[in-house]
């Protein structure tokens, strides 16, 4: 006959779920390239349901102006083993070089523990900034009119610091004599853009 005990139960772990992040792609340009971050468990099994995975979001690039408004968590999808965070590269406006965007896993649902891979970083850069020169005023009379260059960002950007523009100075008038003494400034003190000389004349 069956005894007092016929019924006994074990528990069987899954092997130990780390959770990691890389950046699939750690490049970005403002409105021609975006970046994405990979979110993946680390031995490559498929989800049995959909895991939760938390991230901080920090970097010198802002979430919301330099790219479209990411949430601090990502989901994994059941039968997937991995999912994907895309930095979509926003045009802000600014002349600004390049920015950072840095991910750090917080935590997951379940059963799954932080992996080998937390941390992981993608740069924005902006978009081509060229630096051109007019004359927006190209008549000077001695004595009563002065003449004007003008340089300016292409894409009429606003700098997010101060540019250093560097000009040559040629023509038949003379620098300090023909007119008060200017100087070809120094070079881009930022190294963004790319660094072009100008013929700062007057006829």
């Amino acid at each position: 006959m069956l005894g007092a005990t016929t019924t006994a139960d074990a528990d069987i772990d899954d092997q130990a779920q780390g959770v990691s992040i890389t950046a699939s792609d750690d490049h970005g340009v403002e409105d021609s390239d975006h970046a994405e971050f990979t979110v993946s468990l680390d031995t490559g099994d498929v989800a049995e349901q959909a895991y939760v995975v938390s991230y901080s979001i920090t970097g010198s690039a802002s979430n919301g102006t330099d790219y479209a408004t990411i949430a601090d968590t990502v989901t994994i999808p059941q039968g997937a083993s991995s999912a994907s965070i895309t930095i979509t590269v926003l045009d802000d406006g600014v002349a600004d070089c390049s920015e950072t965007v840095t991910l750090t896993l917080t935590g997951a649902d379940d059963c799954l523990v932080l992996g080998a891979t937390t941390t992981a970083d993608a740069d924005i850069d902006d978009q081509a900034q060229g630096v051109s020169i007019t004359a927006s005023d190209d008549h000077g009379v001695e004595d009563s009119d002065h003449a004007e260059f003008t340089v300016s960002l292409d894409t009429g950007d606003v700098a997010e610091q101060a540019y250093v523009v560097s000009y040559s100075i040629t023509g038949s008038a003379s620098n300090g004599t023909d007119y008060a003494t200017d100087r070809g400034h120094g070079d881009d003190s930022a190294g963004c853009f790319e660094r072009v000389d100008y013929d700062h004349g007057a006829g």
